[in-house]
């Protein structure tokens, strides 16, 4: 996350040119980081196991998707300054999970001292490197803000038509970026 903000800085013009620009950012410094197939199947919950290969692909790819427009919209929507004031670790490097707490300051905040703490849950994959999983936002975890979400429009629509859903607003979002 801090090399995604360290770059966005350098280059603000540049991102703010162009939201494919950002996307690409986030692509190349964030996902790599996140196992967005466990973030998904967590999102789901117990609809994951019902899901075929192809509905979990599908699901994985929108729910990517929809998670760095998010992520750019509320970058390019954001005006203040925002700055780093600490980052900690809670557990050990031995252990197999563990969180990373960054605390984060707003500098141009009519309060002194507004902070605000996002925590990145992590596990330590097959191959020892460290994925995010989960984000929680001043305490508010997202996969289970989305596992409510989806969990309703499933049992109101059903698996397949709730995919279809998800994929019809991306495909609205990206055309709204070109």
């Amino acid at each position: 996350m801090y090399a995604l903000h360290t770059s966005v800085r350098e280059r603000k013009e540049t991102v703010q040119e162009s939201r494919r620009r950002f996307h690409m950012l986030v692509r190349e410094h964030i996902l790599p980081h996140v196992d967005m197939r466990r973030v998904s199947g967590w999102v789901l919950g117990q609809h994951w196991r019902r899901a075929s290969a192809e509905q979990r692909r599908r699901f994985t790819s929108a729910f990517t998707k929809q998670l760095v427009s998010l992520l750019a919209k509320g970058f390019f929507q954001q005006n203040s300054e925002i700055k780093i004031r600490s980052i900690f670790t809670r557990g050990k490097p031995s252990n197999t999970s563990a969180q990373v707490v960054v605390e984060y300051e707003d500098e141009e905040s009519l309060y002194e001292g507004d902070t605000f703490y996002v925590t990145y849950i992590l596990y330590k994959n097959k191959q020892s490197k460290w994925k995010i999983y989960d984000v929680k936002v001043s305490g508010f975890s997202l996969v289970l803000l989305y596992r409510g979400k989806y969990d309703w429009q499933i049992r109101q629509y059903g698996l397949e038509e709730t995919i279809k859903r998800l994929e019809k607003k991306i495909r609205k979002l990206t055309a709204k970026r070109k």
